[in-house]
């Protein structure tokens, strides 16, 4: 790549403009032996011909809990091994938790351990760990996180990078001015799809205005405020805001109050047998300013935009008695959340905890 070209193969494309969105790829830990192993990762597990008797996976984020699960449900043994003894450690601890308690519940295993060293012989990965125990697995699935694609000679182009990604600016701008950047290239920015998504659209908006206006003018910036995260399991966990210990760790444990209340308590959730789950507000003040939410449901994708739209617009725990919701909706369970703020306990300080556990 330079200034105003890119070279793909033999060919020379000249730009005015370019994008680049090259998103990331995995990261492989440093163990030994791993590289001399055909290890799986979330790209090339799809190519496999049959269901593994047993599938080992090397990482507790979203990529190996949701992938974990998938194959445990096609019949696989499924280990998951993480450093720590909790999975999804940037979500809320107490959805987490319960969620390990749900996937358990599905015969997945989940050990913590340092993985020291890889081997492979006769169609088995042997792995041993730090704490001198060991384990044997058909197939092994690498599930350590992700990291730039930056290998792109973007020096020539003067652009500036790090190991963590491309540097932009508020409009996806890079050093190179005639150069964008979106997505997991990008240095600082959440790994999701639809936040690559919302980098992109900022990109042809300001694009777009500058073709119809002739102008070099930029207009729409991108926002790190309120990204969602969602973990797609049978049992989605949907987060956006602060979870409980940051929000702690921010404002003060006196400062944060959190509602909690258990789909056991929804007629929506208990018709469909869907009664494992959990909304949690986090709020700030004895008024209840919402600012985190952790969703525990099958639904909890659907139900989140209402939560995530009251913290953008700095709403109170109030605010949940403003709509009418439909009944018997998921949604509906947010009213529960009100009787629960307004009837059982208005706390007296900053700092209590309302389970809606009856």
């Amino acid at each position: 790549m330079s200034a105003n070209s890119v070279i793909v193969g033999q060919q020379i494309f000249k730009f005015d403009k370019c994008v680049i969105a090259t998103g990331s790829i995995t990261y492989i830990p440093t163990i030994k032996g791993i590289k001399d192993t055909p290890f799986l990762t979330n790209t090339n597990i799809f190519n496999l011909k049959q269901v593994p008797k047993h599938l080992t996976i090397i990482g507790n984020g979203p990529i190996g809990i949701e992938l974990g699960e998938a194959f445990a449900c096609l019949g696989s043994q499924v280990t998951v091994i993480g450093n720590s003894n909790t999975i999804l450690n940037k979500s809320d601890l107490t959805s987490s938790t319960k969620l390990k308690k749900y996937l358990e519940q599905k015969k997945i295993q989940f050990k913590t351990a340092h993985t020291k060293r890889i081997d492979y012989k006769a169609n088995q990965f042997s792995l041993e760990f730090e704490d001198g125990s060991s384990l044997k697995t058909e197939q092994l699935l690498i599930a350590t996180g992700r990291q730039p694609n930056v290998d792109l000679d973007l020096q020539s182009a003067g652009i500036d990078f790090s190991h963590k990604g491309i540097l932009v600016d508020k409009y996806t701008r890079t050093s190179n001015k005639d150069v964008y950047a979106i997505g997991d290239v990008v240095s600082g920015v959440p790994n999701f799809t639809h936040y690559a998504y919302h980098m992109g659209k900022t990109v042809v908006t300001n694009l777009t205005i500058q073709k119809y206006t002739q102008l070099p003018i930029h207009f729409a910036k991108y926002s790190l405020n309120l990204v969602p995260s969602i973990t797609f399991t049978s049992l989605e966990l949907a987060e956006a805001g602060y979870n409980e210990q940051d929000a702690i760790a921010k404002f003060g444990e006196k400062a944060i109050a959190t509602y909690i209340l258990n789909f056991d308590d929804v007629d929506r959730t208990i018709t469909h047998n869907h009664e494992e789950g959990h909304i949690k507000l986090i709020t700030k003040g004895f008024f209840g300013k919402i600012i985190g939410v952790s969703i525990l449901s099958t639904r909890a994708g659907e139900i989140l935009p209402e939560i995530q739209t009251m913290i953008a617009n700095k709403k109170n725990i109030l605010f949940l008695n403003k709509l009418i919701r439909a009944y018997p909706s998921y949604t509906s369970s947010l009213d529960n959340l009100f009787k629960e703020w307004i009837f059982r306990k208005i706390p007296k300080k900053t700092g209590s905890k309302i389970n809606s556990n009856r």
